[in-house]
């Protein structure tokens, strides 16, 4: 890839003596251009957060098993959200805790780098106005 399309913290994972695809995890809606590139990474997204209906779940299982390139993380990322079944947030403002969760278990073990995607936070004129709800739905995270 080339600058314009693969980010800079991909490209210093490339330079990072044993880096491999758990060395960093995007988590979010859609992955950061920051981490796009040559260098594998990781990307979660709880399924829980997903707007899809069971129908639109079963079409894109469907698309993306009969892909080769795709079935393989696809499947991968299926058995992460039921692995997660039980621990899914059961009202919207448990989603920054589960999130939080994710990445520090992720960060204690063979991941070093996260960057996280989080909807609504880019409100530039109005952040004084919108960022004080936001901040109280964020949980105190605690590390081990």
């Amino acid at each position: 890839m080339t600058p314009g399309h693969d980010g800079w913290l991909n490209r210093a994972l490339s330079v990072i003596r044993g880096a491999d695809d758990r060395t960093a995890v995007s988590v979010g809606q859609q992955r950061l251009l920051l981490l796009e590139g040559q260098q594998k990474t990781e990307h979660y997204f709880p399924v829980s957060e997903s707007a899809l209906s069971a129908q639109g779940l079963a079409l894109l299982t469907a698309v993306n098993s009969a892909d080769p390139l795709f079935a393989e993380p696809f499947a991968g990322s299926q058995t992460l959200a039921v692995d997660r079944m039980d621990e899914a947030p059961t009202k919207p403002n448990d989603s920054y805790t589960e999130l939080g969760r994710y990445v520090a278990e992720q960060l204690t073990s063979k991941s070093r780098i996260a960057s996280l995607s989080l909807g609504g936070w880019d409100s530039h004129n109005s952040q004084p106005r919108t960022w004080p709800n936001k901040l109280q739905r964020c949980p105190t995270w605690s590390w081990p």
